[in-house]
């Protein structure tokens, strides 16, 4: 194990000093105040050791095994008797032997297909083991720089920058969740390294930065319609799918000129049908009302002509399993292309993965959010989509149909998340 000792001045100029001198993979074995300089104990500075370690890295040699010699070839050569012959035996006599040396050395030096196979495995064995190794300590670093960073934007130390604790104190104000900002204070070190006099303008655009290339990886663009597509819509009541699926009909009519065609199966609620009714006559658009199976198959082949169908569930309370069941079977017969899980922007966080784990078995693939003109925090955003693993589709922001409607754009999304506006 190699280990070097660092006296610095504050804990991030020790990992930028470590980071250099012994990579990613260095772990902190110690770290204690001292004071340095001064004469007879006056006017020494304040500093901090640190003590820094990381394990060498090994190569393991593969030998392949050696097949020994047969002993019967090795003696038929060595024990040659000699006798006086002529050339032409001399001759057959060398050749015999060549042959018999050449056969020996052959199954000496060459190795089988198992021995071959056998050697292969081992390296990649090897090697396997060294990847998990290096990823497992990776994964220790990661979570001691976390604690790390946790403690410090907790602590009232001033050996930790004060614009990455109010950066911290910032994110998780906005409802973003605690190892999430740990992650983003993070990455700000490891890119500016101690930045307590960079200016905070600077510090938040690069901030927005990373946000903006989580949203990306996260992010469902609006894709042009080539085929017909069945889009379904769930999600508990009152989250307002059937605005929303209205809002996205009025899109596709009105600004794609493409033919829509609406499905509900929201019959439990009072005036669900006619509220869709009332757009669908608006944008003249047909409606299929469906209860059943059969009248599921029927409302897809009545509306086969369309290039959009829009499903329409009802809201109701899915963490009762008949609901679910209900519904997924449903959803088999029409066979969506995608499914648009729908949560307002007003719900607990808590509520909203709960939510989720109750439709994770009809299968989801993007998570729309709505009433985000109703809050003024939007870091929930973010940890549903990193926790889940769900693509963004759309946010709404109003009732206005078919205005108030957001679609994705990543660094817009993130100025919202980390400044609270859309722009």
């Amino acid at each position: 194990m190699r280990v070097k000792k660092y006296i610095v001045d504050s804990m991030p100029e020790a990992l930028l000093l470590i980071r250099k001198d012994l990579g990613h993979d260095a772990v902190i074995l110690d770290q204690k105040k001292i004071k340095v300089g001064g004469f007879m104990g006056l006017f020494s500075k304040n500093k901090l050791e640190v003590i820094a370690a990381i394990e060498p890295r090994t190569k393991k040699t593969i030998v392949p095994p050696k097949k020994e010699v047969n002993n019967a070839q090795v003696n038929n050569v060595v024990n040659t008797p000699k006798k006086v012959i002529n050339t032409t035996d001399k001759q057959q006599s060398a050749k015999i032997n060549l042959t018999n040396v050449g056969e020996a050395h052959n199954q000496s030096h060459h190795p089988n297909q198992n021995e071959i196979h056998n050697s292969s495995l081992s390296r990649e064995s090897i090697d396997f083991k060294t990847t998990q190794s290096q990823d497992k300590m990776a994964e220790e670093l990661k979570e001691i720089k976390n604690l790390f960073v946790k403690m410090m934007c907790k602590s009232d130390s001033s050996e930790f920058p004060e614009n990455l604790k109010d950066i911290y104190k910032h994110l998780v104000s906005k409802d973003i969740d605690e190892e999430i900002a740990n992650d983003l204070v993070c990455t700000l070190m490891e890119k500016l390294g101690s930045p307590k006099h960079v200016a905070d303008a600077y510090l938040y655009e690069i901030l927005e930065n990373e946000v903006t290339k989580i949203i990306e990886q996260y992010s469902n663009p609006h894709k042009n319609i080539d085929s017909q597509q069945i889009f379904a819509f769930v999600g508990p009541t009152g989250v307002g799918k059937t605005t929303t699926i209205a809002k996205l009909a009025a899109y596709y009519v009105l600004e794609k000129k493409i033919s829509v065609g609406f499905i509900t199966a929201d019959t439990y609620r009072i005036a669900a049908v006619d509220q869709l009714r009332t757009y669908a006559n608006i944008l003249n658009i047909p409606v299929e009302i469906v209860i059943t199976h059969d009248d599921m198959k029927k409302a897809i082949e009545n509306l086969q002509e369309r290039d959009v169908i829009l499903i329409d569930t009802a809201g109701r309370n899915y963490k009762k399993e008949m609901h679910v069941t209900e519904l997924r079977s449903l959803l088999t017969i029409a066979k969506p292309n995608e499914t648009f899980l729908v949560h307002s922007m007003t719900t607990k966080q808590k509520d909203m993965d709960e939510i989720t784990d109750c439709f994770k078995d009809i299968g989801i693939d993007n998570f729309i959010f709505t009433k985000v003109d109703e809050t003024s925090s939007y870091g929930t955003i973010l940890n549903m989509l990193t926790k889940h693993k769900k693509s963004l589709a759309i946010l709404t922001n109003g009732q206005n149909v078919p205005e108030d409607i957001l679609f994705i754009d990543p660094r817009k999304i993130a100025k919202l998340i980390v400044g609270g506006t859309y722009e």
